[in-house]
């Protein structure tokens, strides 16, 4: 017969085994901006993603739209994101307007399930 102690401990250790296991992410998930507690932003692996292209673009359209001029998109030079209630995407994008091409800092905001995006900010760099 197991004693009352060593059933206990044995709870225990299950209990933070299972604990453990539900906050780590899985081998098949990358370590991009879909993974990860909440906390500070962290670098996007791979900028060239199509997801982070389509961001980029979402947020020259958005900032086209609200500061009524014509930016043209060119590219996503780098990224990070931060796991929050969604995800945030702090996005350094290429742009040009007249033949001239800038860098902006754009923050979009994408809701989890990625069907609801909001441009936070937008500036000139």
């Amino acid at each position: 017969m197991v004693s009352t102690q060593s059933s206990f401990i044995l709870l225990l250790v299950i209990c933070f085994l299972v604990s453990t296991y539900a906050i780590a992410p899985s081998p098949s998930q990358s370590p991009s901006a879909s993974t990860g507690l909440v906390g500070g932003y962290k670098p996007i692996d791979n900028i060239t993603d199509p997801h982070i292209h389509d961001l980029g673009e979402f947020a020259v359209s958005e900032h086209n739209n609200k500061a009524k001029t014509s930016l043209k998109f060119v590219n996503v030079i780098k990224g990070q994101s931060q796991v929050v209630a969604g995800i945030n995407y702090r996005l350094v994008i290429a742009a040009k307007k007249d033949g001239i091409e800038r860098n902006y800092l754009a923050v979009v905001y994408e809701r989890p399930g990625g069907k609801i995006k909001t441009l936070t900010s937008f500036k000139s760099l």
